[in-house]
Parts: structure tokens; C-alpha cells; sequence
């Protein structure tokens, strides 16, 4: 056969392989059907795939504790949260210990909605734990949280454009690289073209934008950078007292809501990782010690978990993971238990007083002012 022949059946086949990968790396049906997703959420190493952040993780922990209940209405303690109540590498999830050291019957739902609690009876004590990462604070929690059924959601219309923007835009190299890397010998060939790109380029993928190096660590992007996609005001932002103040009122009207169910809260507001070992401060924003010192002033328990981080001598999330450790899972542990034992957020139905969100002249909030029974306002997510 000729060679020019031969060369050109060759330019076509890698045309072809190319553009199979592109087709595929958009597909539904090829990176969800096809190649089941990675069961560790939030696994940065499969994102970047360059070796010296290559950090060895201990097998899933599929443990389930008894105390798991399907209904919340069975529950002692009601739990809603991010990926972080349900990120078990190497230990069980968080939610299972928490069942497991308090020995009382624990509910699990996603992260908080309006009409999750609609329908919770006032039967018996509890406490319902909300938790959430940082960056989600300000999307979930500036407006209304008071329970009422769930107002209309996003259109199925905007719900995939949204889909089909990240998987043309954002997720190109990520599911590329997923999609040959399931193919025999595919995930060496990645492995050494992202750490050559690495080597001599200095280039990794844009999930992981930031590294640090003692010990080798990746930083997730929703992590550090603004923007709709993010949900998040940037690591760089500084809050203002009103936006502080906002989002104490308004975890106030939830918690004093729930005072008639029989009911209180327990805020557990979690730094990412990036606040802890990437480099960056809050010596401007302060915006997790702001929040815990305004909740604190209207009488609602939370969990400071960033006092608690900064100050351990161990590392509380994985290098290589955007997830807290078994360690970081400990410490906010033993922090909800010794809170629950020490009776800070046993159901007290009485009405407490609570700061006006007004300020005077000179900036301080104003004076305290008599529980009033919240409006309903619908708030679209």
C-alpha cells in the first residue's frame, strides 16, 4: 500500500478516535451509563491525575448504624447537609457515628429546604443539625428558612442548559480523561501526559487551580473562585456586617420556628480546606467567627468548627480530597456530643429574645427586642 495512502487512513482514524472522545465526553449515556462516577465524591487526585499528589486512601466505609431511621418524625436527631454528612473514606460517615455516640436515632436528608420540615410533628425533643460547607452559606441561608411547603423549583429547561454548560465548557478535560482512562491501557497514557504536562509545562487541571506542597495537597476551584457556577462570593471577599447579620436573623426565625415543633437548631458551618492550609486568611472577612459570634447574640447554638480546626496539630481533611478526614469527623463530633450533653440545645419552647437587625447610628445592632412569630416568605433556591 502506498505510503501516502497509508497516512492517510491513519489522520482519518485519529480524526475519528478524537472526535468519538469528544462525542463521548459529552454524553450522558457514555460517562454515566457507561463508566459508573467515582464513589468518592469530592476526589481531587482523579481530577488532576499527576503523581506527586497521588496520596493512598483507605477503602470506602459501608457501615450503617441501626439508629438510622427512614422517617424524620422517628428521629431524635434530624441531620441536613452537603456531601460532607456522607463522605466516608476510611471511616463511616459522619452521620453513622453521630447515631452511634449519642445512641439516639438519627434522620439524614440533603441540604436544607424550606418544606423539608412542613410535615415534622412536635411528638418528642428534638435537634435538628444543618450543616454546611462555607461557600454554600450565603446561596442557602440568606433568605427565608422558615419551614413551608417548597416553592416552585428551577425550570427542567434552565436545570439542563446548566448541564450541558459545564459539560461543554467545564468538564471537557475531566470526562476526556475518564472516558480514556476506562479504556485498556487508557488510564497509564493519562497518568503520564498529565504528569508530563505537569513536569514541563507546569500546567494541571483547572478543578485544581492552587497546590501546596507539605505535604502535597489540591485545592478544589469552587473552593477559591467566585462566580454562579461556584455559588461562592470568592476566597478573597470580606462580608459586611449586614450580610453577617442577615444570615444570623434569618437561622434565628428557623430556629425559633422550630421551637413549636418541639424543636432547636445546631448550626455546624464547616471552613473548607483551602481557608485551613491553602494559603488563605480570613484576618479580613473573620466571616465563620463573625457569623458564630452574631448566632451566638440571638441565642442559637452552632459549632466553630474553624477554632477547633485551626488549633488541631493533625490535618482534618485529606490531601487529595476536598472531604474532612476520620480526624475532622472526630473533633466535630465530640463537639456535637459534648453540646448535647452539656444541655445547650435542649428544646426550650419558650420564646427567646433575639437582636433587632437595625443598627444605630454608630453601627451597633439594636437593642433586644421580644421573639415575633416570622412571615412566610417563599424563597426560590
Amino acid at each position: 500500500m502506498h505510503r501516502d495512502r497509508v497516512m492517510q487512513i491513519l489522520v482519518y482514524a485519529s480524526g475519528f478516535l478524537c472526535a468519538l472522545i469528544f462525542i463521548g465526553s459529552k454524553s450522558r449515556l457514555v460517562m454515566e451509563e457507561w463508566f459508573p462516577p467515582n464513589p468518592r465524591n469530592g476526589d481531587l487526585y482523579e481530577m488532576a491525575r499527576v503523581s506527586a499528589f497521588y496520596e493512598p486512601r483507605p477503602p470506602i466505609d459501608t457501615t450503617r448504624s441501626p439508629l438510622r431511621v427512614e422517617n424524620a418524625n422517628e428521629a431524635d436527631l434530624i441531620v441536613f447537609g452537603d456531601s460532607f454528612t456522607r463522605a466516608a473514606s476510611g471511616h463511616a460517615t459522619f452521620v453513622d457515628q453521630l447515631a452511634d455516640s449519642t445512641g439516639k436515632s438519627v434522620w439524614i436528608g440533603g441540604r436544607y429546604s424550606r418544606g423539608a420540615l412542613v410535615d415534622l410533628d412536635a411528638s418528642r425533643p428534638r435537634t435538628v443539625i444543618i450543616e454546611s460547607i462555607d461557600r454554600f452559606i450565603d446561596l442557602d441561608f440568606a433568605g427565608d428558612l422558615t419551614p413551608a411547603p417548597a416553592p416552585p423549583g428551577r425550570p427542567e429547561w434552565f436545570t439542563t442548559a446548566l448541564d450541558w454548560r459545564l459539560r461543554i465548557f467545564r468538564n471537557t478535560e475531566l470526562n476526556s480523561r475518564l472516558l480514556i482512562g476506562n479504556l485498556p491501557g487508557g488510564r497509564t497514557l493519562v497518568n503520564a501526559l498529565a504528569d508530563a504536562r505537569y513536569e514541563w509545562l507546569g500546567e494541571i487541571s483547572e478543578k485544581t487551580p492552587i497546590q501546596t506542597f507539605d505535604p502535597p495537597t489540591l485545592f478544589y476551584y469552587q473552593n477559591i473562585e467566585s462566580g454562579a457556577e461556584t455559588f461562592f462570593k470568592g476566597a478573597g471577599y470580606t462580608h459586611t456586617d449586614l450580610e453577617i447579620e442577615n444570615l444570623a436573623d434569618q437561622l434565628a426565625r428557623l430556629d425559633r420556628a422550630l421551637h413549636a415543633k418541639n424543636a432547636r437548631l445546631l448550626f455546624l458551618p464547616i471552613p473548607n480546606k483551602y481557608l485551613l492550609y491553602g494559603g488563605a486568611t480570613e484576618s479580613d472577612d473573620q466571616f465563620l467567627p463573625r457569623l458564630h459570634r452574631a448566632l451566638e447574640t440571638r441565642g442559637v447554638a452552632s459549632i466553630d468548627l474553624y477554632t477547633t480546626y485551626r488549633r488541631s496539630p493533625e490535618r482534618v481533611f485529606w490531601a487529595s480530597d476536598t472531604h474532612w478526614n476520620a480526624r475532622g469527623v472526630e473533633l466535630a463530633l465530640g463537639e456535637i456530643v459534648a453540646a448535647l450533653e452539656g444541655g445547650a440545645i435542649s428544646p426550650a419552647l419558650a420564646p427567646r429574645p433575639h437582636r433587632d437587625q437595625n443598627r444605630d447610628a454608630g453601627g451597633r445592632t439594636g437593642a433586644i427586642v421580644p421573639a415575633h412569630a416570622p412571615e412566610e416568605e417563599a424563597r426560590d433556591r
